[in-house]
């Protein structure tokens, strides 16, 4: 099992298209997808794998003082965040994200810290008796 943490929420961005039809993927998400694959330290994974995300968002500073906590009601969508990490870690943890049978993703409620992060959790699924 391995842990690692990441500053920020990072999310996949739909493909961009040049006026002359070719599809590209902007820079911030090839930055954000950079940033998972460099943080990842683990192992390499042959069989199943499941991957577990928390992500916890920080109040926006407008909050008022008395609200420590609010739910996350807002973007980005769960399945966006999710996406990002399965493509960053192609190549790193495992050889294609057709490995991953089992992924959980929790959006924690807003809360006062200081910066928003994540926390992605792999392992190797047991093989079935």
């Amino acid at each position: 099992m391995t842990r690692f943490y990441i500053k920020g929420i990072p999310t996949k961005r739909r493909p961009r298209f040049t006026r002359g039809g070719r599809v590209y993927v902007d820079g911030m998400t090839v930055a954000e997808e950079a940033t998972i694959a460099n943080a990842y330290r683990g192992p390499f994974f042959q069989g199943k794998v499941e991957i577990i995300l928390h992500i916890y968002p920080k109040l926006p500073k407008s909050t008022p003082k008395g609200i420590d906590s609010a739910p996350m009601l807002k973007k980005p969508d769960c399945d966006n965040c999710l996406k990002i990490f399965l493509d960053a870690l192609q190549g790193k943890a495992y050889a294609d994200d057709k490995q991953v049978c089992k992924a959980t993703v929790i959006k924690h409620d807003m809360q006062r810290i200081e910066t928003d992060y994540c926390v992605c959790t792999i392992r190797e699924l047991g093989r079935e008796q």
